[in-house]
């Protein structure tokens, strides 16, 4: 297995299924598959995409080390649903656990150097997403 180090959560924008993610980035960027480990839709369902042990293709320069979780829909322009963000925290939480991690290891794709966008979106904090009630 991998080293993996962070966690980075993502939004999609405009793009509300993960097998219009996945067309876009294997048709469009040319990649073998998805960038994305995990996808998780407004209902709150995952989907897995790329296997953990395969790197990433989600914060240039950032993969190696990195797990890449994308959140169905635009965050700059609506909310996200509970159910997502419960469904999230869950995944995060077991993740953490699974792998050993700290929960400081959480990061959006906006803080890392370069990003010059609002990823996941205006709409979505760390308290938001950290502090959802754990659903069983």
């Amino acid at each position: 297995m991998r080293k993996i180090e962070t966690i980075v959560v993502h939004h999609s924008g405009n793009t509300d299924t993960p097998k219009k993610i996945r067309d876009f980035h294997v048709n469009k960027n040319g990649w073998d598959d998805i960038g994305y480990h995990f996808m998780i839709s407004r209902e709150g369902n995952i989907t897995t995409g790329r296997n953990l042990e395969t790197i990433g293709a989600h914060v240039q320069g950032y993969n190696s080390h990195s797990i890449g979780i994308c959140l169905l829909g635009n965050f700059d322009t609506e909310e996200p649903k509970e159910l997502q963000l419960s469904a999230l925290n869950r995944l995060i939480n077991d993740l953490i656990g699974d792998l050993g991690l700290e929960s400081d290891c959480v990061k959006f794709h906006r803080d890392f150097e370069g990003v010059k966008k609002s990823c996941p979106g205006k709409n979505i904090s760390k308290e938001l997403i950290l502090n959802q009630p754990k659903v069983a």
